[in-house]
């Protein structure tokens, strides 16, 4: 098998494609990063203006990842991202970048050989069955990974020790992605949930429960609990539409937020920037 010392995850959440590549091919997976002064520097040139932050986030990234040496770029899934990589390319290879682009993070987990196919880019010698084996790995992987995420969305900011669930959850996904087996998977999964499970946190100043929509990250959903606002999927009393800045998608949404609230007799709260965000009177 053909060593390929690098490849960039464009998405740090897409630890089920972190796991997957490590298991099947004999790769340093590279899936979060700080942009350097040169990658902003890079993408403020070549970036058009009217495009969203996450478009720009993720071409501040593509720079950061190839100046580290990175020969194969795993796309990101977000917001469609693919369909406008492809005007990067050409500019990508004409300051001197050589790389392979892989799109793993935009197929549909479902489509089980697709995915295969593409891993075989990387690894030609990866049989079909271990293939397999990680993939039904992964796929569990995704679920247990989906009910952490959840149990963290709810209760971030809220910790009386602050920055615990971020600390924990590091840790929880550094071990998880070494296991070998859904037993073993399962078995660390269960000890990390007793560990968040048992994270103090305090309630009592909760004034609203908010269903969030949009930006919807970690770092926004403990803003929101600094002005009592808990992040939950069921029993809300408004709904939070976090916009993506620049996102062309913004006005079609929001027009459909609106529609869905006054049908089902909810708020909706629309945040232009959360970093602005100074308090507002519900």
């Amino acid at each position: 098998m053909k060593k390929i010392n690098n490849i960039g995850l464009i998405t740090k959440e897409d630890h089920h494609v972190n796991y997957l590549l490590s298991k099947t091919t004999n790769s340093n997976i590279i899936d979060y990063y700080k942009s350097s002064n040169k990658s902003t520097i890079l993408t403020e040139f070549y970036c058009p203006k009217n495009t969203c932050k996450t478009i720009k986030n993720s071409l501040k990234r593509i720079f950061n990842l190839l100046d580290m040496d990175v020969d194969t770029i795993i796309l990101s899934s977000n917001c469609n991202y693919f369909k406008f990589y492809d005007p990067y390319e050409e500019i990508l290879k004409d300051l001197g970048f050589k790389f392979r682009v892989i799109n793993i993070s935009s197929i549909n987990m479902k489509n089980i050989f697709k995915i295969y196919s593409e891993i075989k880019i990387i690894n030609s010698n990866l049989s079909i069955l271990k293939y397999l084996y990680y993939y039904i790995n992964t796929l569990y992987l995704m679920k247990k990974l989906n009910i952490i995420k959840q149990l963290i969305e709810e209760n971030i900011g809220l910790e009386i020790n602050k920055g615990e669930y971020i600390s924990t959850n590091k840790f929880f996904i550094q071990e998880v992605l070494k296991q070998n087996s859904i037993l073993k998977i399962k078995k660390c999964y269960k000890k990390y949930l007793n560990k968040f499970k048992n994270i103090k946190t305090d309630k009592s100043k909760i004034q609203h429960k908010a269903k969030v929509i949009g930006d919807k990250t970690y770092e926004t959903l403990s803003k929101l609990a600094d002005y009592n606002i808990q992040s939950v999927n069921y029993d809300y009393d408004i709904i939070i539409y976090i916009k993506k800045q620049g996102c062309m998608k913004n006005i079609f949404y929001e027009q459909k937020l609106k529609n869905y609230v006054e049908k089902n007799n909810k708020k909706l709260v629309v945040i232009e920037d959360i970093d602005s965000f100074g308090g507002i009177i519900l």
